[in-house]
């Protein structure tokens, strides 16, 4: 499952986080996050998805766009 991960770097910057701040309101350690959002063959669970989701204010179209690119499916 690819991430679309210029959109999900920028719903971060739009809520004026980071990706360390994200990964500390989800319980991940910030290098993890980081390798998984740098597309290094490291893929987020279905739970940190939601918790990712939940962080950001997602809607369902937005995870969609972010999660489940077109290209993937």
């Amino acid at each position: 499952m690819q991430t679309n991960m210029n959109l999900l770097k920028g719903k971060i910057r739009e809520h004026g986080l980071t990706q360390g701040d994200v990964a500390e309101r989800i319980g991940m350690d910030s290098s993890t996050f980081s390798r998984k959002v740098s597309a290094a063959g490291l893929k987020f669970t279905v739970g940190e998805m939601h918790a990712i989701a939940a962080v950001l204010s997602l809607t369902n179209d937005e995870c969609r766009d972010i999660f489940l690119p077109e290209n993937s499916q």
